[in-house]
C-alpha cells in the first residue's frame, strides 16, 4: 500500500473541495436526534443531502462546475487506465469528465438513486446503483478503481466486505477518506455530515486496509476546523 500524503504530487485530488470547508457547520443536532448507534440507510442520500444548504452535510448545492476536470486529467496522466470505475459516484461527475477527455470506459456506481438521476444525461448509461457490497463488474476488470470521501459513510462491521468488493473488480485503487489524527478533528468530521459514522485517525485506516491485502494508494484527509 502506498500512503499518499495531502501535498503530494501523488494527490490526484490536489485541493478540490467538494464540500464548503471554509464555512463553519455543526450538525449536531441532528446527530443528538439520530443517536449514538445511527446507521445512514441508502435513502438519506436524497436532496436534502446533496442540494438543500444547512441541512444534513456541508453541501451547499451539488452542482456541476468543471472543478473535477483536473482530477480527471491527472488520473489519465498519472495511471493511464484503459477503465475506470468511481465507487461512490455520487452525481457522476467525474465520470464526465473522464468521458469527455476520451476514456469511454469510464464508470460509476452509488447507493443513492437521486445522485444518479441527477447526473449528466451524456453518462447515465455508465452508472449503476447498487446496494454497497456488491459491485457488478467481474472480476479484475476496471484498471483503475477510485474512492473518495465514501468509507467514512459505511459502519465498522461492514468496512471489510465493501473494500473487498472494490479491491476484486479493480486491478488498482486509489481510495481517500475523511478522518482525523486527533479527537477534535475526527468530532468536527463527524458532525460536519450525520451520515460520516468511521471517522479514524491515519494509522487505524492503515491497519484495517494492510489487514485486508490492499496495494493500491491511500490518502487522509482531514477537515479544517472552521470556528
Amino acid at each position: 500500500m502506498k500512503v499518499i500524503n495531502v501535498e503530494s504530487k501523488e494527490n490526484i485530488f490536489g485541493d478540490i473541495d467538494v464540500l464548503n470547508h471554509k464555512k463553519p457547520r455543526s450538525f449536531k443536532h441532528e446527530l443528538d436526534k439520530k443517536g449514538k448507534n445511527f446507521v445512514p440507510k441508502p435513502t438519506i442520500f436524497g436532496r436534502e443531502y446533496f442540494d438543500v444548504p444547512n441541512k444534513l452535510s456541508g453541501y451547499d448545492g451539488y452542482h456541476y462546475d468543471g472543478r473535477w476536470t483536473p482530477v480527471a486529467e491527472k488520473i489519465i496522466s498519472q495511471y493511464c487506465p484503459n477503465s475506470f470505475l468511481d465507487f461512490g459516484c455520487a452525481k457522476g461527475y467525474l465520470v464526465y469528465d473522464m468521458d469527455k477527455l476520451g476514456l469511454k470506459a469510464s464508470f460509476g456506481v452509488d447507493v443513492s438513486e437521486y445522485a444518479l438521476n441527477n447526473a449528466p444525461k451524456e453518462i447515465r448509461a455508465n452508472l449503476g446503483l447498487i446496494n454497497g457490497t456488491n459491485i457488478p463488474f467481474p472480476d479484475k476488470s476496471i484498471d483503475l478503481c477510485v474512492s473518495r470521501g465514501v468509507l467514512e459513510h459505511i459502519p465498522e462491521e461492514a468496512l471489510d466486505e465493501v473494500i473487498s468488493e472494490v479491491m476484486r473488480v479493480s486491478k488498482n485503487q486509489f481510495i481517500e477518506v475523511t478522518g482525523g489524527n486527533t479527537e477534535e478533528i475526527r468530532r468536527y468530521a463527524r458532525e460536519w455530515d450525520i451520515t460520516h459514522v468511521t471517522i479514524k485517525p491515519e494509522e487505524w485506516w492503515v491497519r484495517k486496509l494492510s489487514s485486508l491485502g490492499y496495494s493500491g494508494s491511500f490518502l487522509l484527509i482531514e477537515p479544517n476546523i472552521v470556528k
